[in-house]
């Protein structure tokens, strides 16, 4: 009876974590245009000042609710670093081939890159405050939110290991993709954009310590902006 009633208040929590990163900022953009604030007539500044800050505000609302777990993890982390390195630093290989594999294929049907990392490039070539915001959104934020909420807040409602390998993965994947589809052929992106979702969670799974997909996703997503800089200062040339 005890185990029922953890399992329906973590995964009430989980439940409420996913609708929170889902929702909560256009819920926000309602409440403030019903009060005729409207912050795409704000200049590009304080955009970016406002997706910051609420960007910011919904991480720190879900370290507030997992505080307790996230700092014994964490104690844990940094206690066997070492440990933890050398035991998952390969999975970011199997990642990036797989990626690279699937990559391939989807390009067999499709000449394009996807409209996820079409609107990314745009972004960061626009104006100098959106590119700073990518950068930190992308290498400092994203990695530590997304983990809380597609590895930890999903495994709280889906306990059973391969059940929630899977649909953590397609939920991470479809995340990139829907919303931003142009044509039938852009769902097959949810393939790549999965399979990181899947060895994520596969390695939270495995070490049940967060900041090990954390730090996989930082490290992953820092060399990929990287390389898109390289790449833009390279055609600015």
């Amino acid at each position: 009876m005890e185990k029922v009633k953890n399992y329906i208040i973590n995964s009430l929590i989980g439940i409420t974590i996913v609708l929170f990163y889902f929702y909560f900022n256009d819920i926000l953009l309602l409440f403030l245009n019903y009060i005729g604030i409207k912050p795409s007539n704000f200049s590009i500044i304080n955009q970016v000042i406002y997706l910051l800050s609420v960007t910011i505000f919904m991480l720190f609302t879900m370290i507030l609710i997992y505080h307790k777990e996230l700092k014994k993890d964490f104690k844990k982390f940094k206690n066997n670093f070492k440990e933890y390195f050398s035991k998952y630093n390969k999975y970011w290989l199997i990642m990036i081939f797989l990626m690279t594999i699937s990559s391939w294929f989807v390009s067999i049907f499709t000449n394009d890159i996807s409209q996820n990392e079409t609107l990314i490039r745009n972004t960061m070539k626009s104006n100098i405050p959106y590119f700073i915001y990518t950068c930190i959104s992308c290498s400092l934020i994203a990695p530590i939110m997304e983990e809380i909420v597609f590895r930890k807040s999903i495994k709280k409602i889906i306990p059973t290991k391969y059940l929630f390998i899977i649909i953590s993965g397609l939920l991470f994947g479809s995340m990139h993709v829907l919303g931003l589809v142009e044509n039938p052929f852009d769902y097959l992106y949810i393939l790549p954009y999965s399979i990181p979702g899947f060895v994520l969670a596969y390695t939270y799974e495995k070490s049940n310590n967060i900041f090990v997909p954390i730090g996989i996703h930082f490290f992953h997503n820092t060399v990929l902006l990287i390389i898109q800089i390289f790449l833009m200062l390279g055609g600015a040339l």
